[in-house]
């Protein structure tokens, strides 16, 4: 990424740089670029994000970083990113999104950790709307998972190993949630506790079908 000479570039709005070669993103590799909001850097080998490299983008919403090699999320990887409404790290082979590493994220609205080696559900942005943790190692939904979110309308788990591990705390906190997708998770019986505290729900996904 430091090859590319963005410092000027003061007017660059959208960068792509999917499928290609990079394997991270050093330290001072953006300028303050006042007007980029799109950055697509999925399809590369990136497995390593050097910390708070995205701040200097204040007007950034749409951060793509799919079909990686990240196995961590740092506390400082992100920062406080105010405007960041979309971040996709799916298909990468993270393991751990440090405590706090997404928190600050304060817009953000959709979040998409599919196709990775993710044992727990991290602190998340109480602005998030949409999440989908589908394909990963989860295996329960503890108590506290969640803070009190007004705003979480579809959360999607399916293709995980909860099975039977659903309680009545599970989902304690999801004050919107319209649409849940728990399907693919050997799932034996009705998760009734789990599901009678979601008063709002609107569809629940619980069909087994092929990969």
């Amino acid at each position: 990424m430091s090859q590319i000479p963005l410092q000027n570039m003061t007017g660059l709005r959208v960068l792509n740089v999917s499928y290609n070669f990079i394997t991270d993103i050093p330290k001072n590799t953006f300028p303050k670029l006042y007007e980029l909001h799109t950055i697509d850097a999925s399809n590369n080998m990136i497995s390593e994000i050097s910390n708070a490299v995205f701040m200097p983008l204040f007007s950034l919403r749409s951060l793509n970083l799919s079909h990686n090699s990240l196995e961590k999320i740092k506390p400082s990887t992100f920062g406080a990113l105010s405007t960041l409404l979309e971040l996709d790290m799916s298909n990468n082979q993270l393991k751990e999104v440090s405590r706090g590493s997404l928190a600050k994220l304060s817009s953000l609205r959709w979040l998409t950790v599919e196709n990775n080696n993710l044992e727990s559900i991290f602190q998340l942005p109480i602005s998030l709307n949409y999440l989908v943790f589908k394909n990963n190692s989860l295996r329960e939904v503890p108590e506290k998972t969640w803070p009190v979110m007004n705003a979480l309308l579809s959360l999607d788990l399916s293709y995980n190993q909860i099975e039977n591990n659903l309680r009545g705390f599970s989902f304690l906190g999801l004050l919107t949630m319209q649409t849940i997708y728990l399907n693919n998770n050997g799932i034996s019986q009705i998760p009734y506790e789990a599901l009678s505290e979601m008063k709002t729900l609107q569809y629940i996904h619980l069909e087994v079908s092929g990969a």
